[in-house]
C-alpha cells in the first residue's frame, strides 16, 4: 500500500495509506466530495478533501499557506522491496562490507606477522653484527602486527554486529504480521505471528482468535499488538472484548497519529482468561 504525505487543517504533515482514500478522478463541479476523497487537477497532481465540499475548485498553484478544503497529496518515497525485506537487504549489505574489512584486516595481520618474523631475525643478525638500523626495523614490525590485530579485533566485532543485525532482520520477518480489520472489527490470531499490527479507521472491536489453554504441546501462547490510529479524522473509538486486564484499563480512543501497544498472553479457552496489558499512547 503506498503512503502519502499531505498538510492537514493544523498545518501539521500526515502520512495516509492510499487504502485509506477514495480515489475519484478529475475534479469536477458537479460532485459532492466527501473527506478523504482525492481528485485529480488532471495533470498528474492529487487532491485531497479535508472537508466535504461541492464546487470547490482544487488549488491551481502550489502555496505554503495552510490548507482549509483541499491538501496537496504527495507520494512518500518507497522501495521496492517490504519493509521487512528491506531490513535483510541493508543486514546483508552491513555483512557484506564486515566479512570484507575482516578479511582484509585478517590479510593485514598475516602481513604483520612476517614483518615481525622478519625484525626479529633482523635484530638477531644485528646482535651479533652491531647493526644499528635492525632495531627500528624491529620496531615497526612490531607496531604493524599491534596495528593489524587491533583491526582484526574491530573488524571481528563489526562482523559479530552484522550477522546480530542480520538474524534480527531475519526473525522479524518470519513473525511480522499485519492484521487487516473486516467490518469495524479488528483481529488478532493467539496462533499467528509473535509481532502482529493494524492499521484501524472508525469506531473499531479489538477481538482475538484461536484461543486455547496451556498444554506440553502448545505452551502459553502470547503476542505483541500494535493498534495504530490511520491519519485521517479525529479519534478513534476502541471497543474491547471482556478479557482480564493486567493494571489499567484499556482507553476507549485513541487520537489521531496515536498507537497502542497491545499485549495478549492467553491462561485459558475463554476470552475472559486471555490476560491483556497496553501501553500508554504514543
Amino acid at each position: 500500500m503506498a503512503l502519502h504525505y499531505f498538510i492537514d487543517a493544523a498545518g501539521e504533515r500526515k502520512l495516509i495509506g492510499s487504502g485509506n482514500i477514495r480515489w475519484a478522478g478529475v475534479w469536477s463541479g458537479s460532485t459532492s466530495y466527501q473527506i478523504r476523497d482525492a481528485a485529480s487537477d488532471g495533470a498528474g497532481h492529487f487532491w485531497m478533501a479535508l472537508v466535504a465540499n461541492t464546487n470547490v475548485a482544487i488549488p491551481s498553484t502550489f502555496d505554503s499557506s495552510v490548507p482549509t478544503t483541499w491538501t496537496h497529496l504527495v507520494q512518500a518515497e518507497t522501495s521496492p522491496l517490504s519493509p521487512e525485506d528491506q531490513a535483510i537487504a541493508t543486514a546483508n549489505e552491513a555483512m557484506a562490507l564486515s566479512t570484507a574489512a575482516l578479511t582484509a584486516a585478517w590479510a593485514g595481520t598475516q602481513s604483520g606477522n612476517v614483518a615481525y618474523g622478519l625484525a626479529t631475525y633482523a635484530i638477531s643478525i644485528a646482535g651479533t653484527a652491531g647493526g644499528g638500523s635492525s632495531p627500528e626495523a624491529y620496531n615497526l614490525g612490531r607496531t604493524a602486527l599491534n596495528t593489524a590485530w587491533v583491526g582484526t579485533s574491530s573488524a571481528a566485532e563489526a562482523y559479530a554486529l552484522a550477522s546480530s543485525a542480520y538474524t534480527l532482520a531475519t526473525i522479524g520477518t518470519q513473525s511480522y504480521a499485519a492484521v487487516v480489520p473486516a467490518t469495524g472489527t479488528v483481529t488478532f490470531d493467539m496462533a499467528g505471528a509473535p509481532y502482529q499490527e493494524a492499521v484501524i479507521s472508525g469506531t473499531t472491536a479489538v477481538s482475538v482468535s484461536n484461543i486455547v489453554a496451556p498444554s506440553e504441546t502448545t505452551g502459553i501462547r502470547t503476542i505483541s499488538a500494535r493498534l495504530q490510529h490511520d491519519y485521517t479524522g479525529t479519534q478513534h473509538v476502541l471497543t474491547w472484548e471482556p478479557f482480564s486486564y493486567v493494571g489499567a484499563n484499556p482507553p476507549l480512543t485513541i487520537p489521531t497519529g496515536k498507537s497502542l501497544f497491545v499485549s495478549f498472553t492467553s491462561y485459558g479457552a475463554t476470552v475472559q482468561n486471555v490476560f491483556v496489558a497496553v501501553s500508554s499512547q504514543v
